[in-house]
């Protein structure tokens, strides 16, 4: 396709009338939708795609600058085994620009934009950090305006959302009607898999499903890349591998299906993205490699006491200690301090002066 035809055919996308997204009217959850994530200094990105049906993936994208037609990729085949989810490699991005693209499934089309990282130390970075949607039965509520949090965000024009965790709340179902403390009454949208904990693939795939409804959340994604990790409410509250085996499978399969995570579908999660020569993103893991909750109170390290893992810490040295960049963002889905004595404590401190428990690997 040459530019002039890609220009044209993009020129009613609703994406090409200033920067937020016209409004639509909603409510189908074959709604498309696209999220780029992991972009970087390398010009590579990552891009998954929804709602299009089954289909191979195929991406085309151009500058707003440019004279031509910069990109092409071929990615995954969109099937019911992912939840019609499908996801592509960007390649050869340039620096400091507007990128335009139409992303295509079938007889399907998804339309995006995003700036990419900045290759001097002169152009400011712009982020937004968040994380917890829908989080305590606390959904999506039309009359009141859906997800108006992303709404806000994108009127900030970031260049990337660092997103900690809590993506979904997999094991919080979502009622119909809930009472708010005022005596109001808050109207839930729902859909089958939001309306008990999640217990299988197909569950938490619908988890990811059901915040694509709301357009504010639709809107945010197709113009902002994203940086996520996970925490526990994608599987399960306060979840450890060696407690949750049997719902970590598939909560780590549904989260890489949704969400663009660079080298695919595979291990670790945990990795260090340079978004231009100010910003190096360090991007935790600390749900893979954890013990089971305890009562954080050993004095010596081992086993019982890890958060990280020894794989992890070392490579987190070894980043940090390469990295050249002025701020340097380490996102950690764990707060250092979070005090839950009636699930064990979940986070690395325990409210005592001496080091214990987990506090050794940061000690």
């Amino acid at each position: 396709m040459k530019r002039r035809d890609f220009m044209k055919a993009t020129a009613m996308a609703p994406w090409l009338v200033g920067r937020a997204l016209a409004n639509v009217e909603m409510p189908s959850s074959e709604q498309p939708w696209s999220v780029v994530g992991d972009l970087g200094s390398d010009g590579v990105a990552r891009l998954a795609v929804g709602g299009m049906g089954e289909g191979t993936l195929t991406v085309e994208w151009s500058t707003v600058l440019g004279r031509k037609l910069s990109g092409r990729s071929v990615g995954d085949k969109a099937t019911a085994a992912t939840d019609f989810t499908a996801q592509a490699t960007l390649k050869n991005l340039p620096s400091d620009s507007e990128v335009l693209y139409k992303a295509r499934v079938g007889a399907k089309t998804v339309y995006g934009r995003f700036r990419t990282a900045p290759s001097s130390t002169d152009t400011p970075v712009r982020l937004v950090w968040g994380g917890d949607v829908v989080g305590q039965g606390w959904g999506i509520d039309p009359a009141r305006g859906g997800m108006l949090t992303f709404a806000s965000m994108l009127k900030e024009n970031p260049h990337f959302f660092l997103h900690s965790g809590d993506s979904i709340y997999a094991d919080v179902p979502v009622s119909p009607i809930k009472k708010m403390d005022n005596g109001e009454t808050w109207h839930n949208l729902t859909i089958p898999e939001k309306r008990s904990p999640a217990a299988t693939l197909k569950d938490f795939h619908g988890n990811y499903r059901y915040n694509f409804l709301d357009e504010h959340y639709r809107k945010f994604f197709a113009q902002v890349p994203v940086i996520v990790q996970w925490d526990d409410h994608e599987v399960k509250n306060n979840w450890s591998p060696a407690e949750h085996a049997d719902l970590a499978d598939p909560g780590r399969q549904a989260f890489r299906n949704y969400w663009p995570v660079r080298d695919g579908r595979s291990e670790p999660l945990y990795r260090k993205l340079s978004f231009g020569p100010l910003v190096d993103v360090f991007v935790l893991d600390l749900r893979d490699y954890r013990a089971p909750n305890s009562d954080n109170d050993q004095s010596k390290a081992g086993p019982e006491t890890l958060m990280l893992g020894p794989e992890q810490v070392a490579w987190f040295k070894e980043a940090m200690a390469e990295s050249r960049a002025v701020w340097k963002i380490v996102g950690g889905e764990m707060p250092l301090a979070t005090y839950t004595p009636e699930w064990g404590l979940d986070s690395w401190a325990n409210g005592k002066a001496e080091v214990l428990g987990r506090e050794h690997e940061l000690a």
